[in-house]
């Protein structure tokens, strides 16, 4: 059983994001993402909606992407998970995007050393290093770090299901316990572990969603692109 002080409260911005069909450019950022915050996932309203999972976004400061299923633009687009990176004391991030099959794959130049945001309740300014490609909510069940150490490390599941192995030593938590869990790899399933500290993701105040135009965002009106928002 683990026992926590109870964290300071973390206040946020929450907004939706309309995905864009391109890849967003690297943004270089002067500081890493909170901790990461918690949503309950909903029922899937349609056979072929995917899971798009919450996510710290840049817009002259973090503000939290709203989680939410969507309806793929088409056949082929595949969901792309956002992208954090800490190389030589620099902080790199792009949002996440619909993309190729082939897109969807992890790629081994651009952003460098890959990492997500500690999970809900850590202290802030930890992050955890992860391979490429990986949903933040991997992190949304895990105990809260105050200090380095968690890592997120790839593992083959059984019929082919792609997980990841959690790992922290006892040092690295709050609750001063090591920790090893498997979880898996897809924002879905990951998002479906109960959260162990529910700092939970406030609702956007506006209904309007911010699409990417470029390098810059504007909004437009939610659900333009006929994904279904929850």
């Amino acid at each position: 059983m683990y026992l926590y002080s109870p964290p300071p409260r973390q206040t946020a911005r929450s907004i939706w994001i309309d995905p864009p069909r391109f890849r967003p450019p690297e943004l270089e950022v002067p500081e890493p993402p909170p901790p990461l915050l918690v949503q309950v996932v909903p029922r899937r309203p349609f056979p072929d909606a995917v899971w798009i999972g919450g996510y710290w976004v840049w817009l002259d400061g973090w503000v939290w992407a709203r989680a939410m299923w969507s309806a793929p633009p088409c056949l082929e687009a595949r969901w792309v998970c956002p992208r954090y990176a800490a190389q030589d004391g620099q902080m790199r991030f792009r949002a996440g995007y619909w993309g190729s099959a082939d897109a969807a794959e992890p790629h081994r130049t651009g952003l460098g050393r890959c990492v997500l945001p500690a999970p809900p309740g850590s202290s802030p300014g930890i992050v955890v290093p992860a391979p490429d490609a990986t949903a933040p909510a991997v992190l949304t069940g895990i105990p809260p770090i105050h200090a380095e150490g968690m890592r997120v490390s790839p593992l083959a599941g059984p019929n082919g299901r792609t997980m990841v192995a959690v790992d922290a030593p006892a040092t690295a938590t709050i609750a001063g316990l090591a920790i090893h869990r498997i979880v898996p790899r897809a924002a879905d399933e990951a998002a479906g572990m109960t959260a162990l500290v529910r700092n939970m993701a406030p609702l956007p105040r506006s209904e309007v969603a911010m699409r990417f135009q470029g390098p810059s965002m504007k909004a437009v009106s939610r659900g333009s692109s006929g994904h279904a928002v929850f």
